[in-house]
């Protein structure tokens, strides 16, 4: 799975790009009263399927709801 993809599965979801610094991107949403901020690299290749369960933990989300 590329970074672009997760970020728009991301974006789907609700999270908005709040700041990019270098090769790494940073996404935010609030949902039940948490605020939560991921960081995704944007490498241009394929991300780890271990990065992207770091980033899914990071989101409070399940594959489940990722993957939908």
């Amino acid at each position: 799975m590329t970074a672009r993809e997760i970020v728009q599965r991301l974006e789907r979801l609700g999270f908005r790009r709040v700041s990019q610094r270098g090769s790494h991107l940073k996404l935010r949403r609030e949902r039940g009263g948490t605020m939560y901020t991921v960081i995704v690299p944007m490498h241009g290749k394929d991300v780890a399927v271990s990065v992207v369960g770091r980033i899914l933990q990071q989101a409070g989300l399940e594959w489940s709801e990722f993957d939908a």
